[in-house]
C-alpha cells in the first residue's frame, strides 16, 4: 500500500516541466521547493491556476490557463528559463 491516496490511473497532463508555461501559477507553488516533483507524487485534480501575464484565470489569448493546456502549443506561451 503507498501513501498516495489517488488512483494508480490519474496522469499530469503536462508532466515535463519544461513543457509548462513559465507563467502558470497555482498556490502549492509556494507551498513547495520543487513544485513538478511534488505535483508528480501528490497531483491534484481540484488546484486553481492562473496566469501571471494576466493575474486572472485566463491567458492573454483568452482561454483558460489551465495545466494541460499551457505548453508550447499555445500562442501565448513562453517557455521556463
Amino acid at each position: 500500500m503507498t501513501d498516495n491516496p489517488l488512483p494508480a490511473a490519474w496522469n499530469d497532463p503536462a508532466p515535463d516541466p519544461e513543457k509548462r508555461c513559465r507563467h502558470l501559477r497555482t498556490k502549492m507553488m509556494h507551498v513547495t521547493s520543487d513544485w513538478a516533483a511534488h505535483a508528480a507524487d501528490y497531483p491534484s485534480a481540484s488546484a486553481s491556476f492562473w496566469c501571471l501575464r494576466t493575474m486572472s484565470a485566463a491567458g492573454p489569448d483568452d482561454l483558460p490557463a489551465v495545466l494541460g493546456d499551457c505548453h508550447s502549443g499555445r500562442c501565448c506561451f513562453e517557455p521556463p528559463d
